[in-house]
């Protein structure tokens, strides 16, 4: 939604009032007190969407609304999620790297959890740890996924990691970006549209959020079409595409 206000030059008429209850620090470090970071994280409450979504709504009241109370929020958070950070991986959580499966989840919360620190230019750290891992994920048709039909979530959480962290002269990274490109295009249809995840019908949630197999839809068009974006512009390749920023995407 955020994405969209910004795209169409708009914004809502009052700020967003559901991230409120954020600025209290209290209410802020017990709710973060209560999820077990000494774990492997699943997908059964996908906690690092939900502090994702909390941390982007922070940065647009602030950045947006001017809202000063909302910035000391995404100050506290941000302190907090650098001290819930795993050396040994640079991400949070404690998973198995050498399991396929898991190594995948945890560069997926990753992703999550950076994408506001990529907005605010704010330091990740063990940022080459991140980088080996992520590169990791892809397999031999190019995507980032233990099934080589990857999602178009999978391939936009390693891919948005790869571009944020590396600089321009990473060897390892232009190739596996290379590859991806290839592999995103793959996955587009003669409609135009994108389907997430080939050969596969889709289900996310609802009804009517759903797909046949190899069906184009619009979240796996967006998805693509961002991850297209952002190698493209990270890789110098020419296209008309209007680049922009915003908390989020």
């Amino acid at each position: 939604m955020i994405a969209a206000y910004y795209a169409l030059g708009a914004k809502p008429k009052y700020k967003i009032s559901y991230v409120e209850k954020f600025y209290d620090e209290k209410f802020l470090y017990s709710w973060l007190d209560s999820i077990n970071w000494n774990s492997a994280f699943g997908y059964n409450d996908d906690i690092d969407n939900k502090i994702m979504n909390i941390l982007v709504t922070l940065q647009y009241n602030r950045d947006f609304f001017g809202d000063m109370q909302a910035g000391k929020a995404v100050s506290n958070l941000f302190k907090y999620l650098d001290s819930k950070v795993n050396p040994d991986t640079g991400m949070c959580g404690k998973y198995n790297i050498h399991n396929p499966d898991e190594l995948s989840r945890c560069v997926q919360f990753a992703y999550h959890i950076l994408m506001p620190y990529f907005y605010d230019g704010r330091e990740v750290l063990f940022k080459d740890k991140i980088i080996n891992l992520t590169l990791k994920t892809q397999n031999r048709l190019g995507g980032y996924g233990v099934k080589l039909n990857s999602s178009a979530c999978e391939d936009i959480d390693s891919v948005d990691l790869l571009i944020h962290l590396a600089d321009g002269s990473n060897e390892k990274v232009i190739e596996s970006l290379k590859k991806a490109f290839v592999w995103i295009l793959s996955n587009q249809n003669e409609d135009g549209g994108f389907v997430f995840r080939r050969n596969e019908a889709l289900w996310y949630g609802h009804e009517i959020m759903t797909a046949k197999v190899n069906e184009s839809n619009m979240f796996a068009t967006w998805f693509r079409t961002l991850s297209l974006v952002k190698i493209s512009k990270y890789l110098n390749i020419n296209n008309e595409f209007k680049y922009t920023k915003v908390p989020g995407y």
